[in-house]
């Protein structure tokens, strides 16, 4: 599926991922922060400074705040996995949760660079099984 600015990769019901491609050698992933009150995934689209620096983007969105585990992980996982594959340098960047989201599919993305802001590390047993 295309949306108006990017490849839908992943559409599910708890996770989606967008593929914002410019024809670059090197993307970012983004991964979409812990937000009291979510409702569904918000709003999603490019950086215009990480377009501008030359960068691809690839977002990552949770439509619940479950720190991206659920049913559809390794799906989702699959479809990320294979779209970094075309790269040669692969950044991941996120904050909070999404920081967790950085640290946590970072192998799978092949990402040679992160920045993880503030993020969470462990999570309880009984908020995310």
């Amino acid at each position: 599926m295309t949306t108006s600015d990017g490849d839908r990769l992943f559409d599910g019901e708890r996770l989606r991922l967008t593929h914002f491609r410019r024809g670059n050698d090197r993307v970012v992933l983004t991964f979409d922060f812990h937000r009291k009150g979510r409702a569904g995934f918000g709003d999603s689209g490019p950086s215009s400074n990480l377009e501008r620096l030359g960068w691809d983007q690839i977002s990552l969105r949770s439509a619940r705040n479950d720190w991206f585990i659920n049913a559809e992980t390794e799906a989702m996982e699959s479809a990320l996995s294979t779209a970094c594959n075309e790269y040669e340098t692969v950044a991941s960047i996120g904050f909070s949760m999404g920081g967790y989201g950085a640290l946590r599919f970072a192998r799978s993305a092949r990402a040679n660079r992160l920045i993880a802001v503030s993020p969470q590390v462990s999570i309880h047993p009984d908020i995310v099984p």
